[in-house]
């Protein structure tokens, strides 16, 4: 009796060891003001057809179903990768969404993203573009960067 919960207690202290070493939180947020009103930005960020010609590097095409809040999307990446994104948060008047990735080829889990369009003046914005998500302790950096990447192309491309 005393030997099973030795090995209980080893196996719960060495699975929150592992735990700890396999998800690490990560954070990346990335703000840009743009020439364009919140309006015109916002039209652009809500458009997830045209993420293929925000980040071209990347996405070789989208397939949206649905519409604020009922949107989802599938992503085809340059490699021929699939990530699969729904919508859980959409406020047209706040000009604020956010969604989650259901699927994805990349080593990460509980993807949240929040983009935020407000105006900045009279006929410029403020976008911003929000990741969070667990990754590995392995795998952190490799992630962080290739998400800072993303946002910084994303953004500098809103105005083309």
């Amino acid at each position: 009796m005393i030997n099973n919960i030795l090995i209980f207690l080893m196996l719960l202290v060495y699975s929150q060891n592992m735990h700890s070493q396999i998800s690490k939180v990560l954070e990346v947020e990335t703000n840009a003001i743009q020439d364009l009103n919140s309006e015109e930005a916002w039209n652009i960020v809500n458009d997830w057809t045209k993420l293929n010609t925000l980040v071209p590097e990347l996405v070789a095409s989208t397939k949206v179903k649905g519409k604020g809040i009922d949107a989802s999307w599938d992503i085809i990446l340059m490699n021929g990768g699939l990530i699969s994104e729904e919508m859980i948060y959409y406020d047209e008047n706040e000009k604020t969404m956010s969604y989650s990735m259901t699927k994805t080829p990349m080593p990460i889990t509980d993807y949240v993203g929040i983009i935020k369009v407000e105006a900045y003046g009279i006929s410029k914005s403020l976008v911003s573009f929000y990741t969070l998500c667990n990754t590995s302790d392995k795998n952190y950096d490799f992630i962080k960067n290739t998400f800072e990447s993303f946002q910084k192309t994303y953004l500098s491309n809103l105005k083309q």
